[in-house]
């Protein structure tokens, strides 16, 4: 399927529904630290299948889309997302914790949300 802005809307749409699960998890877990996620395999268990959701899917979007959500694009995602596909065993649960934290925040939320919100604009502009 080839990329475009409404289907970035589709997928950017399934990637907050990731986000949220994993900071409703992680409110269900009382995962409120470092340890305290390191010590639930549950918890770390369901964030890290979220994370190789997102990457999946983040994938997916077009460049602009791709480059506008920090979270996404700043170079973490791969590496976590690798040391969750290749090394789980040996995880570093202090790193994967830490990208947990960075998708949580309000700000990244903001920037997907905001990134939906450019696309049906410029769709509408694009199909008048």
């Amino acid at each position: 399927m080839s990329k475009s802005m409404a289907r970035d809307i589709q997928i950017l749409l399934k990637i907050l529904t990731y986000v949220e699960k994993m900071k409703n998890v992680l409110k269900r877990y009382q995962c409120r630290t470092s340890a305290e996620f390191a010590e639930n395999e549950d918890c770390m268990d369901i964030c890290s299948f979220c994370i190789l959701q997102i990457d999946s899917l983040s994938r997916q979007l077009t460049k602009d889309s791709y480059e506008a959500v920090n979270f996404i694009s700043t170079g973490n995602l791969v590496p976590v997302r690798n040391m969750i596909a290749h090394d789980y065993i040996k995880l570093n649960r202090q790193v994967l914790y830490s990208f947990v934290q960075d998708c949580c925040q309000k700000n990244s939320f903001e920037q997907v949300r905001d990134r939906i919100k450019y696309c049906q604009e410029n769709k509408r502009n694009r199909n008048s």
